[in-house]
C-alpha cells in the first residue's frame, strides 16, 4: 500500500478500535474524553509518518482486533489507571527498562517541539489544554498524558521505528509537531497553521 492508503487504514482501524471500546459496560471517562486516537488532525499526524513506521501501527491494530482487544482501551488504563475495572491489568503487558526509556526520550523532544508549535501558532492551538503532565485535570489529560499512554501502547517493533522517525525529525531540524498543524489547517481551507493562527481559526 501507499502511504496515503495505509493513512486511510490506520484510520479505519482506530475507529473500530474506538467503536469496540464504547461498548465497554464502565467506560473510564465519557466519549468525548476517551476519544484518545480521535482527533481533528489525526490524518495529519499519520500522513507524516514513514511507511515502515505505518505498516508496525497497522500491524498492531490488526493484531489487537484478531484478540478482540482495544488499543483505547489499553491506552485508557496508562492514562486513567486501573480501577475503572478489575481485569484491566490484563490489557498491560510488562515493558522493559529499554523500552520505557525509549518512550522518556521521545515524550521529551516531543514536547519541546509542542511547545514551540504552540507559540509559534498560538491562538490555533489555544483549545489543546495542558502541555505537562502535572497540569493533568480529571476527565482532561495533558498533552505529554496522551502521548505517553499512546507510546506504551505500542509494540516493540512499532516503539522503535517512531523512535527512529523522532530522532530523525531532531536531527534533521524538523518539527513535525508544527507540521501536523500545518496538515489541520490545510484540511480546514487554509494555506496552513500560520494563516490560520492570524486568522483567527482555532483547533
Amino acid at each position: 500500500m501507499s502511504v496515503s492508503e495505509l493513512v486511510e487504514t490506520v484510520l479505519g482501524r482506530e475507529d473500530e478500535d474506538f467503536e469496540r471500546a464504547l461498548q465497554e459496560p464502565n467506560p473510564p471517562c465519557d466519549a468525548a474524553s476517551f476519544g484518545l486516537v480521535l482527533n481533528r488532525f489525526r490524518a495529519a499526524q499519520l500522513a507524516l509518518w514513514p511507511e515502515s513506521l505505518l505498516e508496525a501501527y497497522l500491524q498492531d491494530l490488526e493484531n489487537a482486533r484478531a484478540c478482540e482487544k482495544s488499543i483505547v482501551l489499553e491506552r485508557a488504563a496508562y492514562l486513567f489507571g486501573t480501577s475503572y475495572r478489575p481485569d484491566a491489568h490484563h490489557m498491560l503487558p510488562p515493558k522493559s527498562y529499554e523500552f520505557c526509556e525509549r518512550v522518556d526520550l521521545i515524550s521529551k523532544l516531543s514536547l519541546i517541539w509542542e511547545v514551540r508549535a504552540r507559540e509559534i501558532v498560538p491562538r490555533f492551538t489555544s483549545r489543546l489544554g495542558a502541555l505537562i503532565t502535572e497540569e493533568d485535570r480529571p476527565g482532561a489529560p495533558s498533552y505529554e498524558s496522551r502521548l505517553r499512554a499512546e507510546l506504551m501502547s505500542y509494540s516493540q517493533r512499532t516503539i522503535d521505528e517512531y523512535g527512529s522517525w523522532v530522532f530523525g525529525c531532531w536531527g534533521a531540524g524538523r518539527n513535525p509537531n508544527l507540521q501536523a498543524y500545518d496538515g489541520a489547517a490545510v484540511e480546514l481551507g487554509f494555506s496552513g497553521a500560520y494563516e490560520a493562527n492570524y486568522k483567527g481559526a482555532m483547533l
